[in-house]
């Protein structure tokens, strides 16, 4: 009896402990429990916040620094392809900044003034070396030579642009302008015309142009062609060579028309007349709208000869495709010439940055990616563009302007003037088409050219 009520008391004391002992298990596994809710809970809390902070801190690194640029191109040009990989090249090496671009194309030249004067935010411009420098200026564009001097940009720059850029700055010798795309202006031709008349050395002399045409007319064709638009690089080249670019200059800005009475002028004007009598113009040359002639005549294959910028085989490309082969030249001496033959007209695009621009740094580093040797490259391959910068392979269609230009013994500006006057060119440029279309003589030229003028 006395051992039954002693396992008994075994019996409960042992359940009394599993109880206890389930009863603690219980308690701390949901202790355990509670504290894990409440450590997850904390950490969302946390990770919120963080993710907070972390889009507080995106939404202002994410503000970033604007530049605007004003191109000469359209968006649809492949110049513009090329600046466009350009500005992603910028903006890759500098995140912290946007390029916004104005595609306004040449009408740019017509507001640039007026929308700076307005206030309106423009932080690089570009156009012309006419137009840029004499247009907008020192007065409204910055002295950039601390940000440029010692860059690679300036180091990789072919001298003679580098002299020509700086050639229009207030002292000479600061940076005001970046040069980009430059180009000649000279007699584009086609090869295997040339080589079905039997043409086998380019002409020098006025004499031998003549004799070089006659063939080209022999073989069926006709030897030259010219727009409307590119009239006056013939009689400017012609004058410029018979007497300088500045004296060309101070004759399309004469508004009392003496110097059209000038004995070259007339010679000029015999020498074109002679020509066109001859037949060595097409026959649509006097009355010829842009892009008539360079279109029609000339990238198709009927004409051999146009006087033209480096820019036309990329112009034309989608006519004469790869199969054009193309040649440069001179044009020829005229008598009594007193500038050597190998004188090439010349010019470039240019960038500036203008005085309002807040950052005038990064502005100038977007320069360097357009000035670079890979962008460059892309303007020598898919916009036919002559390269800026050395270390660049010159396109297969500009291998003679490559040439020309290194054999070139003297410069003149696009058309031969320094200058001109608004007014006077349109005059100059009609009677002149009427010249070579066969409507007047020299000497009507001349006449109708100081009664007009004066």
């Amino acid at each position: 009896m006395k051992t039954k009520k002693i396992v008994s008391l075994l019996l409960a004391v042992m359940m009394l402990v599993s109880l206890l002992a389930a009863c603690s298990s219980k308690t701390s596994t949901e202790a355990a429990s509670a504290s894990t809710t409440a450590d997850a809970s904390k950490s969302a809390t946390s990770e919120q916040a963080a993710a907070s902070a972390s889009s507080a801190s995106s939404s202002t690194t994410t503000e970033k620094k604007k530049l605007v640029y004003w191109a000469q191109w359209a968006e649809n040009e492949t110049q513009a392809t090329v600046l466009k990989a350009g500005i992603e090249k910028f903006e890759k090496e500098n995140p912290d900044y946007t390029v916004e671009v104005n595609w306004a194309g040449r009408e740019v030249s017509k507001v640039l003034k007026t929308s700076l004067d307005s206030g309106i935010q423009i932080d690089i411009v570009e156009g012309s070396h006419d137009f840029i420098p004499s247009q907008i200026g020192p007065d409204y564009l910055a002295d950039i030579t601390q940000y440029v001097d010692g860059t690679d940009m300036e180091a990789n720059m072919l001298p003679a642009m580098k002299l020509f850029a700086k050639s229009f700055a207030p002292d000479g010798t600061s940076w005001y302008y970046i040069p980009e795309q430059p180009f000649i202006g000279a007699i584009f031709y086609n090869k295997d015309i040339f080589t079905k008349a039997g043409i086998t050395t380019l002409p020098t002399t006025w004499a031998e142009f003549l004799d070089c045409c006659q063939k080209i007319k022999d073989a069926g064709y006709d030897p030259m062609t010219i727009d409307d638009a590119y009239v006056s690089t013939l009689y400017g080249q012609y004058l410029g060579l018979m007497k300088g670019q500045d004296w060309v200059g101070d004759l399309m800005t004469d508004k009392t028309g003496d110097m059209w009475g000038d004995p070259a002028v007339l010679q000029m004007a015999k020498d074109w007349s002679d020509f066109a009598a001859k037949g060595y113009f097409s026959s649509t040359v006097g009355s010829n709208v842009f892009p008539a002639a360079q279109n029609g005549e000339f990238a198709v294959g009927t004409a051999a000869m146009y006087f033209n910028g480096s820019w036309v085989p990329n112009e034309v490309a989608s006519i004469t495709g790869d199969s054009f082969n193309w040649g440069v030249m001179y044009l020829p001496a005229p008598e009594g010439a007193q500038y050597d033959y190998t004188s090439i007209e010349t010019g470039c695009q240019m960038f500036a940055v203008t005085k309002s621009c807040k950052d005038p740094a990064a502005a100038v580093k977007l320069l360097e990616c357009f000035l670079s040797v890979d962008i460059q490259q892309q303007f020598a391959d898919v916009a036919q563009c002559i390269p800026v910068v050395q270390g660049c392979t010159w396109p297969k269609n500009l291998a003679d302007v490559e040439v020309v230009m290194n054999e070139a013994t003297n410069t003149f500006l696009w058309e031969a003037m320094t200058k001109q006057d608004a007014d006077i060119k349109p005059i100059v440029n009609d009677t002149f088409s009427q010249l070579i279309g066969g409507k007047i003589s020299a000497e009507d030229f001349v006449s109708t050219l100081q009664s007009k003028i004066g």
